[in-house]
C-alpha cells in the first residue's frame, strides 16, 4: 500500500478530559493518500474535453494501478462502478483494472509515463501512432495494452470519451473484452434510458454529429451486448446512408436478442417515425408485423408530418415527404383524426390530420404531398379546417395551394378574422386569449 506519513510533533488532539486538549508527548502519526479516490478525481463528461491537462488526471489516476489504495477504492458492485461510469468511464475503466488485478500493473514511475504517453494519443490521434507507442512501452517494459484486455479496455475508453470513434473501432478488434466489462455493467435500477451508455449518447449530441459506427464495432467485437435502450440510437440516428445503415444492423441485433424490442412493435416504429432515417422505418416494416395492428395507426402519418430538424445555426429545418412515402404499404387513412391509443382531448397532437400538421408548420412539400394523395377538408378535434392553422410567414403561399386545388376558402371572412385573433395575442402578450370560431367555409 503506497502511503507517505508525516510526523507531527507538539500536535493538539482532542479528548474527552475537562479541557478538550491535550499536547501528546509521543509523535503522532498521520497518513494521507498520495491521491484522491475515484468519486474524486472523476471528470464529468462536459468538462474532458476542455481540461488542458489531461495527463495530470491521468497520472492521478493510475496511481491505483501502481498500489495506490483507498477505501472507497473497494466499492465494487456492478452498480455502483455504473455509477462512476455515468460520471467518467476513463475512471471507472481505470477501477476495473484495478479491482481485477492481484498484483501492481506499474512497478516503476517511466512505466506509468509511457502509458500515459499512449492513453493521451487515443483522445484523438490514429491507429497507426497507438501501434507505434504501444510498440514502444512493449519493448522497454514488456506490457502490450493492446494485447491485455483490462489494459486495451482503458485505451478504449480514453478514446470513447473523447468522440475518436475511428480509432474505437480499430480497438476492439485486437482482443475480447476483458471479464469485467465496462459496457455491459448493470445499474442499479433497470428501466429505459438507464444505462451509462444512453447518457453518453446523449451528450454526444453537443458534439456536432452522433455516429453509430463505434456501436456497430463494439457489437460486432461482442464488447457490448444489444440491449433495448440501444434502440434510442436507432431512433436518433442522422438520416444519411451510413448511419441509416449502423441503424439497421443495431436494429436488427436487439431484434434477434434474448430479450427483445423493449416495446410494442407499433412504438418501435411510431418512435422511429417521429425521429429516425426514412430507410430504417422501410426495413422494419419489412421485419415488423404492421398488418395486424387493430385499430389501424392512422396517427403515425401525422406524426411523420410534424417532423422537424433543429441546426445549431439554421434553426428550424422543416423535412420533406419522404416519410409519408416509406409509410405507404401500411395502407393508412390520411384523413383520420382518431387517436385508438384514447388520449384525452386537447393534449395528444395526434387529433388532427398530417394537413394540419404541415400547415401549422408551413411546409409546403409536404402539403403538396397530402393534397396529391386525398387530403380533402376536414376538422380537427378542435373544429378547425386544415387552413385554419396557417401562419404569417408564409401565408399567401400556403393559401395558394389550396386554392390551386380547388378548395373554396371564403378569404375576406376567414382572414379577417385570422389577423383579428393574431393582433390581440400580441396585445396581449403571454396571456391566454380564447377566441370564438367564425365559418370559414362557403359550400
Amino acid at each position: 500500500m503506497s502511503l507517505y506519513h508525516d510526523y507531527l510533533r507538539d500536535t493538539a488532539v482532542t479528548t474527552d478530559r475537562l479541557g478538550g486538549v491535550y499536547k501528546p508527548s509521543q509523535p503522532v502519526l498521520v497518513f494521507r493518500p498520495l491521491t484522491p479516490c475515484f468519486d474524486d478525481i472523476a471528470v464529468p463528461r462536459w468538462r474532458k474535453h476542455i481540461d488542458g491537462d489531461f495527463a495530470a488526471y491521468l497520472r492521478q489516476a493510475l496511481r491505483h494501478l501502481s498500489g495506490e489504495r483507498h477505501q472507497n477504492d473497494y466499492k465494487q458492485r456492478d452498480f455502483e462502478l455504473h455509477e462512476l461510469a455515468q460520471t467518467d468511464i476513463v475512471a471507472a475503466s481505470i477501477k476495473i483494472c484495478m479491482l481485477e488485478t492481484e498484483t501492481r500493473v506499474f512497478t516503476a514511475r517511466e512505466e506509468e509515463n509511457a502509458f500515459i504517453t499512449l492513453l493521451v494519443a487515443c483522445a484523438d490521434r490514429d491507429m497507426a501512432e497507438v501501434k507505434t507507442l504501444n510498440g514502444i512501452l512493449e519493448t522497454l517494459f514488456g506490457i502490450s495494452a493492446l494485447t491485455t484486455p483490462l489494459l486495451l479496455q482503458i485505451l478504449v475508453a480514453v478514446a470513447f470519451s473523447h468522440y475518436n470513434n475511428a480509432l474505437v473501432s480499430d480497438l476492439v478488434s485486437w482482443s475480447p473484452p476483458p471479464r469485467r466489462n465496462l459496457f455491459n455493467l448493470k445499474p442499479r435500477h433497470e428501466g429505459p434510458c438507464s444505462t451509462w451508455l444512453w447518457t453518453h449518447w446523449l451528450h454526444s449530441g453537443s458534439t456536432g454529429g452522433k455516429p453509430l459506427s463505434a456501436w456497430v464495432a463494439l457489437l460486432r467485437a461482442e464488447w457490448v451486448a444489444p440491449s433495448g435502450d440501444m434502440m434510442e440510437f436507432v431512433y436518433r440516428a442522422e438520416n444519411n446512408v451510413e448511419e441509416s445503415s449502423h441503424a439497421i444492423y443495431i436494429f436488427e441485433r436487439v431484434l434477434k436478442s434474448k430479450a427483445g424490442l423493449p416495446v410494442s412493435c407499433l412504438s418501435t416504429i411510431e418512435q422511429t417515425v417521429k425521429m429516425g432515417p426514412p430507410a430504417v422505418v422501410a426495413h422494419m416494416l419489412t421485419r415488423l408485423s404492421h398488418r395486424n395492428i387493430k385499430p389501424r395507426p392512422h396517427f403515425l402519418l401525422t406524426d411523420a408530418a410534424s417532423r422537424t430538424r433543429v441546426d445549431g445555426i439554421l434553426g428550424k429545418i422543416l423535412i420533406n415527404a419522404e416519410m409519408l412515402e416509406v409509410l405507404r404499404p401500411m395502407n393508412l387513412d390520411i384523413n383520420s383524426i382518431i387517436d385508438p391509443r384514447g388520449k384525452a382531448k386537447g393534449v395528444s397532437p395526434l387529433e388532427r390530420t398530417p394537413l394540419h400538421a404541415a400547415t401549422s408548420h408551413g411546409n409546403i412539400g409536404i402539403i403538396r404531398w397530402c393534397l396529391k394523395n386525398g387530403a380533402r377538408p376536414t376538422k380537427d378535434r378542435s373544429g378547425n379546417y386544415q387552413w385554419e392553422e396557417v401562419k404569417d410567414n408564409n401565408r399567401d403561399e400556403v393559401l395558394a395551394l389550396y386554392r390551386a386545388e380547388g378548395w373554396e376558402i371564403d378569404r375576406k371572412a376567414w382572414l379577417l378574422e385570422h389577423d383579428r385573433k393574431n393582433t390581440e395575442i400580441r396585445q396581449k402578450g403571454s396571456f391566454l386569449c380564447i377566441f370564438p370560431r367564425t365559418s370559414s367555409v362557403s359550400s
